[in-house]
């Protein structure tokens, strides 16, 4: 009955323990994944910053969520873009928040203020999300750009002659 007994609690502890070792197997395959993830997201946003600080907004439209490609045509799209801001460098140095569908991708930007010539370094927070199984970025489209300046009222005023 005793050696039945230490069977039975050998056995226990054998299943027991492999319970955890596949608890553990399971704990980081979902982090490995997170990990996955979130290289492909930085390696994507430092592709899309490039072209950022290129001035190629043509090939940042690819890279936008289909919200975006609805609302704005390419041109549209890079007629968002002033010329307020030329930047210089933008790296990517970390991604926050990594859930499912949604992250942050912490982006340090050095530039210039082109009408005060001012120098400017900061992070921005750049939000992208998961959609058809790729990451996009979430770019806010608050309208349609002006195509093209209103027209200018114009009045012809007779001038007086001149006196000789």
């Amino acid at each position: 009955m005793r050696k039945c007994l230490i069977g039975w609690l050998v056995a226990l502890l054998m299943v027991g323990g492999s319970g955890v070792v596949f608890a553990k197997k399971n704990a980081e395959k979902k982090s490995n994944v997170k990990v996955v993830k979130a290289d492909e997201l930085k390696k994507k946003a430092q592709e899309y910053w490039n072209y950022k600080v290129k001035r190629s907004f043509y090939k940042m439209y690819d890279f936008e969520c289909g919200d975006v490609h609805k609302k704005l045509t390419r041109d549209e799209y890079a007629q968002v873009f002033g010329k307020i801001l030329m930047l210089h460098d933008a790296k990517v140095v970390g991604v926050k928040g990594v859930d499912g569908s949604k992250a942050k991708v912490v982006v340090a930007v050095k530039g210039v203020l082109v009408p005060a010539a001012k120098s400017i370094r900061v992070d921005v927070q750049d939000p992208w999300r998961m959609e058809g199984g790729e990451w996009c970025h979430e770019f806010e489209v608050k309208g349609k750009p002006v195509k093209s300046m209103p027209a200018i009222p114009t009045t012809t005023v007779d001038l007086p002659k001149k006196r000789r």
